[in-house]
């Protein structure tokens, strides 16, 4: 499964008055679907796919060993553990490095913008079952069985995420932080009862946006685009996009 990317931002980024000012920067969270290898000319796709997108930052999932290829072919720098899911690269340097935390669901780094400003940056990798979007399209689970099976698995890793970026998230209001990645959730903010008819009949409120937002954090996209209805960014499935299986339901639509 090609999972995308659910991303959040605790404070809007935005211009700083320093002697080399930014006035722009571009984070993109990339899950590369086993290291680039489901694909002719991964790899070269893949930096493409960066270059295009004119990022300044990104976030690696299933990244595995060629982390620290993309970033060395892009001149960059890069925190690249070993057999690693997850990867940062940046244009920018890195200047501190946050190991994994629970079961390996995300690590961070600290990344120097200027020599007056940084920014802290998570990737994210939770696990991708149980799938809940599944669970209720296909499987017409109840959806309290849907929470439970989050609260066993992608909430617990969260939470020791959030625990691992605790000193990150209260020094937020003088350095951003940015939680980017593959969260394999849905938003609770896209399963609302105005959005029943995208939703398999479902309102849901997942846990895992739920603690992120009760960290103070926020969901950009949902900033941005707060219809669900009109605007429901779909990432999954980019492929398949009208997918019908044996039994004749619908491959489920979402914004992972």
């Amino acid at each position: 499964m090609i999972q995308a990317v659910l991303f959040l931002i605790l404070t809007t980024f935005t211009a700083f008055t320093t002697a080399q000012p930014v006035d722009k920067l571009t984070i993109m969270s990339f899950n590369l679907w086993l290291a680039a290898s489901q694909v002719n000319n991964g790899f070269e796709k893949t930096l493409n796919a960066i270059k295009v997108a004119q990022a300044d930052v990104v976030a690696l999932q299933e990244s595995m060993e060629i982390g620290s290829r993309i970033a060395r072919a892009l001149g960059w720098h890069a925190y690249a553990p070993k057999d690693s899911s997850l990867a940062i690269i940046s244009r920018y340097p890195i200047t501190q490095t946050y190991a994994f935390s629970y079961n390996q669901a995300g690590l961070g780094a600290r990344i120097k913008l200027t020599p007056y400003r940084d920014f802290f940056l998570w990737s994210v990798h939770l696990s991708s079952s149980p799938y809940a979007p599944y669970q209720a399209c296909l499987d017409a689970r109840d959806s309290k069985d849907i929470i439970r099976g989050q609260h066993d698995a992608q909430l617990k890793e969260f939470n020791g995420l959030l625990d691992k970026a605790h000193k990150t998230l209260e020094g937020s209001a003088d350095k951003p932080v940015f939680f980017v990645g593959d969260f394999n959730t849905p938003s609770h903010l896209d399963w609302v009862p105005e959005a029943i008819i995208r939703n398999c009949g479902y309102t849901i409120e997942y846990p895992v946006t739920v603690a992120a937002q009760k960290a103070g954090l926020k969901d950009a996209y949902r900033v941005y685009w707060p219809d669900p209805l009109l605007s429901p960014g779909v990432t999954w499935s980019p492929i398949y996009k009208n997918y019908k299986y044996p039994t004749g339901k619908t491959e489920p639509m979402d914004r992972i």
